[in-house]
Formats: structure tokens, C-alpha cells, sequence
């Protein structure tokens, strides 16, 4: 048997190394990775999503088996720090167009 946190472990491990190192990465949920990209263009954050797409796509070798991943990311940027709630919304809607436009793609604001 896998665990949930185990095999979150290793996918968040791959999440890290498929961002920038001044990436900041947190977990949501079961199916939800955040990052933060501070002092990071906005065209440099749409090209690390779809890198990390990329990565994500790769097969995951885990416990003798190999798990096939895909990922749907929606970003939105602020140009100075502001309204962590409207970011929110605006990431989470953008991860919405993602994932209606059939998944496994990004979309930003």
C-alpha cells in the first residue's frame, strides 16, 4: 500500500526541482500545489508553469511502479504585494480555464 502523504512527497519534491529556486512552494490540498514567485516577471512565471507542466508529464517512478501525472496550473501576478485574496482568486480562477479547456495546460490571468 502507498501513502497519501508519502506519495505527496515525492511529487512535491518534484514540483520544487521543475520551479526557480526563489520559488516559494506550499501545499492546498490533496490536489493543489501552491507557489509564490516574488520579484519574478510575469512572463517568467507563465514559462516556469508550463516548464513545470513539462516536468509533471514525466513518468514518477514510486515504489516499484510508475504513476502517470498530469497537471492543470492557473497563475495570476501582482506587480507590487496587495491583495493576497484577490491573487488567490485570480490563480485559482485561471487554474479553473485550465482545467475546462481539458486539463494538463496553463492558463494565466
Amino acid at each position: 500500500p502507498v501513502s497519501r502523504s508519502d506519495l505527496l512527497g515525492v511529487l512535491a519534491e518534484r514540483v520544487r526541482r521543475g520551479l526557480p529556486p526563489q520559488a516559494l512552494v506550499g501545499y492546498y490540498d490533496p490536489s493543489c500545489f501552491v507557489a509564490a514567485f516574488p520579484g519574478i516577471a510575469a512572463e517568467a512565471v507563465a514559462t516556469a508553469a508550463g516548464d513545470l507542466v513539462t516536468a509533471l508529464q514525466q513518468p514518477l517512478e514510486f515504489r516499484g511502479g510508475r504513476l502517470h501525472l498530469t497537471a492543470s496550473i492557473g497563475y495570476a501576478c501582482e506587480p507590487l504585494p496587495g491583495d493576497a485574496d484577490r491573487l488567490w482568486s485570480g490563480a485559482w480562477r485561471a487554474m479553473r480555464r485550465a482545467l475546462d479547456a481539458g486539463g494538463n495546460r496553463v492558463a494565466g490571468p
